[in-house]
């Protein structure tokens, strides 16, 4: 009974019961593989007790008896074995259904998991499509804005296109975009032009005359937001030292370096200080794009204090018709200023060039004010013309530097300026002071053709490297008073000094009468020439005319 019993709670097992699933499909083998090993249990223990009671069937009582026992014995052996078989086959069984159980839960709560994640794909891709309509709706529709003949509305397109840019930094590329093209492109009403004034460039009678431009009041207030957008949103808050790394965004309204074209643009009173011009880093990084303001027109002040171009700085052919400011701005690229026009005063003070500097041609109106800037490459102010007064005090021109056929209408101070290579002041006109006291030339200092209309004075300057002064005119007085000369061999001095005023010459020149029978232009006029002394040299002292070759 206890077997059969066994037996068919085991069946009942393996066959199913609470708890199950589903059906497994299992062969007959595997279901039923447990039947052979009791089956031959229960052949043997009855063949044992047919021989046991068939053996004891002729004997006597006691061992009838006996026989009786162990046949007993051998039954219920035979009983427990079959029921311990029974009960491992349904521990293995309940086991294997728990494992069963156990996967297909698993398998449901999987399956269930990538159910929750194909629909919060579906709903993340909805909403993110619904988000790009809107957001593209919204850019459109503001940039249909602009086109509106009320200022106020062009004004709230602006600020709709702030918050665009704010809130999706993928379009903050297409939204600088177009707050720069609505400042390059003419407004509806076009500006009246007011006054004209006239700006001085050279000093042969040439000029260019700008005439001074009388903006609608509405569309001035237009792009100052337009202009107060671009500078929010390139301005970097922190200091300068933390500048330099490349940590996430540091200040929510800063969009990062980016480059910007506001090449021919109106801009009044622009307010670009500390801003970061140009994608890129400094360091090793590629620099591929430019800050586009070639041509641009520049009303009002202009402020790019600390200002980091990190790429090219195109400013050719700009005008600025006020007070112009690059005061510690950083040019890591070339920046070419050809060209460009400063009718009022400008101030580099303790800017760097890091590349090429260019401002051929320019012509400076007022003063100018390059006192502690840094060129550390190349630089050239050829032809161009400066005003009242030019300061490059304390300047640093660490490649060669030409200021060839400039004309400097006032001042000129090189005070304590640093020329580690080439300085060519070639065809210089300085028509009022010019100053070099204490300036420092590591390579050749040319000053062929040169005119100094006023005072010269060279005091305490060093010339490490040749000095060529070849043809040059000193109207006044010339002061070398505690110049240096590295290479007084190397030095040349074939100028024409005025007979009525005091120089003070470099150690071994002195000033001389023009010795009867030299050659001199027609245009030289009277004056004297300089000559080695005799005293500096054993060879016989040498008349450095004017008229030499």
């Amino acid at each position: 009974m206890v077997v059969l019993v066994s037996m068919g709670d085991g069946h009942r097992m393996g066959s199913g019961g609470e708890g199950r699933v589903g059906k497994v499909s299992r062969g007959w083998w595997r279901r039923w593989w447990w039947a052979v090993p009791v089956g031959l249990v229960l052949v043997i223990g009855a063949l044992l007790m047919i021989d046991l009671l068939w053996t004891a069937a002729g004997a006597d009582r006691t061992r009838q008896m006996d026989a009786a026992q162990r046949t007993f014995t051998i039954v219920v052996g035979l009983g427990g074995a079959v029921t311990l078989a029974v009960l491992i086959h349904r521990q293995v069984v309940a086991s294997a259904e728990h494992k069963r159980q156990l996967e297909d839960q698993t398998h449901r709560i999987a399956d269930a998991e990538r159910r929750f994640e194909h629909a919060e794909r579906v709903a993340a891709a909805t909403q993110h499509d619904a988000i790009q309509k809107r957001a593209q709706e919204l850019f459109s529709k503001s940039v249909d804005q602009l086109g509106s003949e009320k200022a106020a509305v062009r004004v709230g397109a602006l600020h709709a296109l702030d918050d665009l840019g704010q809130e999706h930094p993928k379009r903050r590329r297409a939204v600088m975009d177009v707050w720069c093209s609505y400042l390059r492109m003419p407004p509806s009403d076009p500006p009246i032009s007011g006054q004209p004034t006239k700006l001085e460039l050279n000093g042969e009678g040439g000029s260019v005359v700008t005439s001074r431009q009388v903006w609608p009041a509405e569309e001035l207030q237009v792009r100052a937001t337009a202009q107060r957008l671009i500078g929010d949103h390139l301005r970097d808050p922190r200091p300068e030292a933390d500048r330099d790394d490349t940590s996430p965004e540091p200040f929510e309204r800063f969009w990062g370096a980016m480059d910007i074209d506001l090449a021919g643009a109106d801009l009044h009173n622009l307010d670009f200080n500390h801003c970061h011009l140009l994608t890129g880093e400094f360091g090793e990084a590629t620099f591929s794009k430019s800050a586009g303001f070639d041509g641009t027109r520049f009303a009002g002040r202009a402020n790019f204090a600390g200002t980091r171009f990190a790429g090219f700085a195109g400013f050719a052919g700009a005008a600025f018709a006020g007070l112009a400011v690059f005061s510690r701005a950083m040019f890591a690229r070339p920046a070419r200023f050809d060209g460009v026009t400063f009718a009022r005063d400008v101030r580099f003070m303790g800017a760097v060039f890091a590349g090429y500097a260019s401002f051929g041609g320019a012509g400076f109106a007022e003063s100018v004010d390059f006192g502690g800037a840094a060129f550390a490459r190349q630089s050239s102010f050829r032809g161009a013309a400066f005003g009242r007064y030019a300061r490059f005090v304390e300047v640093a021109f660490t490649g060669t530097v030409d200021f060839s056929k400039t004309r400097f209408t006032g001042l000129a101070m090189f005070l304590e300026a640093e020329f580690a290579d080439s300085a060519r002041f070639c065809e210089v006109e300085f028509a009022q002071e010019a100053g070099f006291a204490g300036a420092a030339f590591a390579g050749h200092a040319m000053f062929q053709e040169a005119e100094f209309g006023e005072d010269a004075s060279f005091v305490g300057a060093k010339f490490a490297g040749p000095a060529s002064f070849g043809r040059a005119k000193f109207a006044q007085t010339l002061r070398f008073l505690g110049a240096n000369f590295a290479m007084p061999d190397r030095v040349g001095l074939e100028v024409g000094l005025h007979l009525v005023f005091l120089h003070l010459l470099p150690p071994g020149w002195r000033a001389a009468r023009r010795r009867r029978g030299s050659r001199r232009p027609a245009d030289d006029g009277p004056g004297r020439v300089l000559e080695r002394d005799p005293a500096f040299s054993n060879s016989s002292a040498v008349s450095l005319d004017s008229s030499s070759g």
